[in-house]
């Protein structure tokens, strides 16, 4: 799979945070899964 990062977020991936893009990369599926998860907690709660 091929990314591309705008400018902005190519910069924001050159941080001292992460040390790659593949890692940028990993984390936001990382978060959208978490925040997926918990969306579906609620909705079973609410139902």
């Amino acid at each position: 799979m091929n990314v591309s990062f705008t400018p902005s977020l190519e910069q924001y991936a050159s941080t001292d945070d992460y040390n790659n893009a593949s890692e940028v990369v990993r984390e936001i599926i990382r978060l959208h899964k978490q925040r997926e998860e918990h969306r579906q907690l609620k909705l079973q709660r609410i139902f």
